[in-house]
């Protein structure tokens, strides 16, 4: 008998796409067109998934394990060593998009590499923004970022690390990438801090900026604006 026939089975199916919508609910929906390739790859992991646990011919098993890489397989082989419901593999599938966000969202400009540039939601225009993300310099020699802008923004500054967490740091003229090296922008270190801000900024949106850097040259990158709530664990 094909278990795909079996009403049990289509029950349990029925309750894994409800469950499987809400967890993509509740999963931060990025404008990023590299997240929804992560979606898409989640989507495999669960359907590679299905297919071991079936009673399929080996060769309809074939079919699809042939459609997903290496570091899949791994994912399905974590996944296969428990007992996993319907509703685990929803999650599962949700924290596979989750984890890899960041990794996708970055920026590739000659030797350097600019990491989930970021902000937290405001609500009010007056306040500055902080905005965070981590640069990576793959060249042998060191680089500096000399300035932001953003037509968000009235003035972007550089900024050192305040005296206390809740201060801003004073004015710096540049931020150094040592060779083969990164540097993390955030408020407990170097960051940028915006001014001015032209309009409030939403859990989910993003907005374009321009670094300049004193090797490199100018590079135009998408920050993406996340829940205050973020701001409760470390973020990188």
């Amino acid at each position: 008998m094909d278990r795909r026939c079996d009403p049990r089975t289509q029950w349990r199916m029925a309750r894994f796409r409800d469950d499987l919508r809400r967890a993509r609910s509740e999963l931060r929906r990025s404008r990023a067109a590299a997240l929804a390739r992560r979606a898409h790859r989640a989507r495999r992991v669960l359907g590679l998934c299905d297919v071991r646990h079936s009673d399929r011919e080996r060769d309809e098993r074939a079919a699809v394990e042939d459609e997903v890489s290496d570091a899949e397989r791994h994912c399905v082989r974590v996944l296969r060593g428990r007992v996993m419901t319907m509703k685990t593999l929803a999650l599962a599938a949700a924290a596979l998009v989750l984890a890899t966000a960041a990794q996708a969202h970055s920026h590739k400009f000659k030797t350097l590499e600019i990491v989930h540039p970021w902000c937290i939601e405001t609500s009010d225009t007056t306040k500055p923004v902080v905005v965070s993300m981590t640069i990576k310099n793959a060249g042998g020699r060191p680089d500096k970022l000399l300035s932001a802008r953003t037509s968000l923004a009235t003035k972007a500054e550089l900024r050192d690390a305040g005296a206390r967490p809740e201060a801003d740091g004073k004015v710096i003229g540049a931020i150094a990438v040592g060779s083969r090296g990164e540097v993390n922008l955030k408020r407990a270190g170097p960051h940028i801090l915006l001014f001015g801000m032209k309009k409030l900024l939403s859990p989910y949106d993003t907005f374009f900026m321009t670094l300049a850097f004193e090797r490199a040259g100018k590079v135009e990158i998408e920050v993406m604006v996340e829940e205050a709530s973020v701001l409760e664990a470390p973020h990188e």
